[in-house]
């Protein structure tokens, strides 16, 4: 457990090269037990790992990522599977526990470990990255597609404003800050 939160940890804090571009990351754990679908429970350490928000500025902020790491009865010694639910968008952390989640991470389970991750803005990780329009769509929405594309932008415009405001760093949430 610690040789792969240190890994992550050193991964998290490396810029290409794979010299680190900042501290490494810090994580916490807390251990609970998680049922499982067909009855019974297994352990679970729920966390956070915190992140640089922006490699490349030291003073970005940080992100913490959720996680939880599904420990497998038969698993010892070999890696664990890291679940990225959604494109990104979603949150993994939610299977923990929950009937149908577990069904699908169940299979995983035979093979090791499982860490359920919420990428950054995602689920239980903070910031969180989500704007809700407060108000329904144009009656006019689909009558062309100019409307459409008109909406979509000042949707777009609107949560940049609020997020920004916020404090939540807009570019920490790219691929190569993710990965």
């Amino acid at each position: 457990r610690d040789m792969m939160l240190a890994a992550l940890a050193h991964t998290s804090g490396c810029a290409r090269g794979g010299r680190p571009a900042t501290p490494a990351a810090a994580a916490t754990m807390e251990r609970r037990p998680v049922t499982l679908a067909g009855g019974g429970a297994i352990d679970a350490d729920f966390g956070r790992l915190t992140v640089p928000a922006v490699r490349r500025d030291p003073s970005s902020g940080t992100f913490d990522l959720a996680f939880v790491w599904l420990r497998s009865p038969n698993g010892a010694g070999r890696p664990p599977t890291i679940v990225l639910e959604g494109g990104p968008g979603d949150s993994s952390t939610w299977m923990a526990g929950d009937e149908y989640g577990m069904n699908h991470i169940a299979p995983l389970l035979e093979a090791g470990d499982v860490i359920l991750l919420d990428q950054r803005g995602t689920g239980q990780s903070r910031p969180r990255g989500l704007w809700r329009w407060d108000g329904p769509p144009p009656l006019n929405f689909f009558v062309s597609e100019e409307i459409a594309i008109a909406h979509f932008r000042e949707g777009s415009r609107r949560a940049i404003a609020a997020l920004t405001q916020q404090g939540v760093r807009l570019d920490g949430f790219t691929t190569e800050e993710a990965a």
